[in-house]
Formats: structure tokens, C-alpha cells, sequence
């Protein structure tokens, strides 16, 4: 299962085609299944998720790009699924402590900072506008955050 917090948030978008096309085309023995529109609101995710829920018998994996993640475990635990790997995306507190009372496998983080500043920087340059290059010209680096074991 995919969760995304908006259909037209760029980020999250760029990001599911991804996934959805690579799982498409090295796992299609796996059915894929997607909820988007929550925007991180717990009780729209609970709504949306509930419809998708009730159709399906097993949830096996869970890749949010979009939080709201406290509510998506809460309405797989209702629905007595309990998925084999959690992805969460941003190492924001919410994930944190999720993380860390071991109810999702890892986070996916970038710095945005970091990435907003390089956009500005090649924005900039592309327009002949003079600036110092950032510390990563090409955008932060994903890190991946898992449990301490």
C-alpha cells in the first residue's frame, strides 16, 4: 500500500510514479494498492483508508510519503493487518517516535533546507543572478533511518 497526503503535491507525486513503476515491473505478482488525499489529517486518512481497508484481506507493505502515519498504523491494527515493512517518509516527531517504539521498519529523510537552497541557487544562476554555492549544490541526500537495535 502507498499513501500520499495529496494527489497534486509535486514531491509526493514524482516519488509514486517511481514506486509504482518499479514495483509494477519487479514485483507484479504483488497487487498495489494507494490511497491519496488526507493531507496528514488523521480523520481524512481514517476515512479514506477505511474505504480501501474494508476491500482487502492482506496489507503487506506500507510506503507513506504523506504522514498521518499514528492514524494509517491505527486503522490497520482496526482492521487486524499488520503489515511485514512501514516506510515513513520526513523525520518529523511523529515519526520519530513511531520509529522508536518500533511500529514503523524505517524513515526515508531528506534535508529540505538543504534542497530548497540548492533550487534557489541553480533558480539564481540560471537567471544570471551572482550567488556563493550551497554546501550540496545538487540537493541533500536521502538517509535512511531505521530502529536503534
Amino acid at each position: 500500500m502507498m499513501s500520499r497526503s495529496h494527489e497534486h503535491f509535486k514531491g509526493e507525486e514524482t516519488r509514486a510514479i517511481s514506486f509504482r513503476s518499479w514495483l509494477t515491473r519487479n514485483r507484479p505478482d504483488l497487487k498495489f494498492v494507494e490511497t491519496t488525499g488526507g493531507s496528514g489529517v488523521d480523520h481524512k486518512i481514517e476515512k479514506d483508508l477505511a474505504s480501501i481497508l474494508e476491500k482487502e484481506q492482506h496489507i503487506c507493505a506500507v510506503y507513506s510519503m504523506g504522514g498521518g502515519n499514528r492514524a494509517i498504523i491505527q486503522m490497520l491494527e482496526q482492521y487486524k493487518m499488520y503489515p511485514d515493512s512501514y516506510i515513513a517518509h520526513d523525520l518529523n516527531q511523529e515519526n520519530k517516535a513511531l520509529l522508536n517504539a518500533g511500529r514503523i521498519s524505517f524513515v526515508l529523510h531528506d534535508e529540505i533546507t538543504q534542497d530548497i537552497s540548492a533550487a534557489f541557487f541553480h533558480i539564481s544562476r540560471a537567471n544570471n543572478i551572482s550567488l556563493t554555492e550551497p554546501s550540496t549544490p545538487n540537493g541533500s541526500e536521502v538517509h535512511i533511518i531505521a530502529p536503534e537495535l
